[in-house]
């Protein structure tokens, strides 16, 4: 039962099934190489839900327009017999259990809350003001859930009863916030969600665990600092 007191959507599986996961990935025409190595050991590291073996099926759709990638992937997903969707960006790295972990909440929806590629970073994940949006913090060693209002789709997973009872679209494009800020398609999501009765939940132990991978530009000032990533010879 959510706190809302709307009911959980319950996966209900006979003992020999097994649960299926729909992986939904929007892109460009290419991915981040740390996230095609951490997608492949996701899928091969052989995932159990409560006993039973999660087999997965993946998805990809190819467009600048994200919210039409997300739409088309939602539905695409829906046509097949996945009990769950979970949602990657192609530029995250994360650890091969993050799919076990992320089902072990048995929640409606559950996400990390990524860092933004910014500086200074800040977490895709919030709680909604009066106006707008203010972004949670999460304490270095913390673990467990907590709850927001909005989250960005870096990495999520959501029951499929979830899709087929919300309206379509989906999502929707870019808007304007009563705060002045810009947000996405996943906060689009998210409000509608959250208007039909679901809670949302931020898994903070995974959280610490998956990175936003981007680039970084060398220059004199960052001699002697360490920047970027395992790579990069740092003093």
């Amino acid at each position: 039962m959510s706190k809302s007191g709307r009911p959980s959507a319950q996966t209900q599986l006979a003992p020999h099934e097994p649960l299926i996961v729909a992986i939904c990935i929007p892109s460009g025409d290419s991915w981040q190489a740390d996230m095609a190595l951490s997608l492949y050991g996701l899928v091969t590291y052989g995932a159990v839900w409560n006993g039973r073996r999660v087999g997965v099926t993946l998805h990809n759709t190819r467009s600048s327009i994200l919210p039409y990638s997300r739409n088309r992937l939602a539905a695409t997903a829906l046509s097949t017999k996945a009990d769950y969707l979970l949602w990657i960006d192609s530029d995250m790295k994360f650890p091969a259990t993050s799919l076990e972990r992320l089902l072990a909440w048995d929640k409606d929806i559950v996400s990390i809350a990524a860092s933004t590629r910014t500086m200074p970073p800040r977490l895709t994940a919030a709680h909604k003001k009066e106006r707008g949006y203010a972004a949670i913090s999460i304490k270095p060693g913390s673990a467990g859930l907590v709850s927001v209002d909005g989250i960005g789709f870096g990495m999520v997973l959501a029951k499929r009863a979830v899709f087929e009872q919300l309206q379509q679209p989906w999502f929707e494009g870019f808007h304007i916030g009563a705060d002045g800020i810009a947000y996405g398609e996943d906060y689009t999501f998210c409000q509608k969600a959250r208007r039909a009765g679901y809670d949302i939940f931020v898994d903070q132990g995974l959280s610490h665990d998956v990175e936003h991978v981007g680039t970084c530009g060398f220059g004199l000032h960052g001699v002697g600092l360490k920047v970027c990533s395992d790579d990069a010879i740092t003093q």
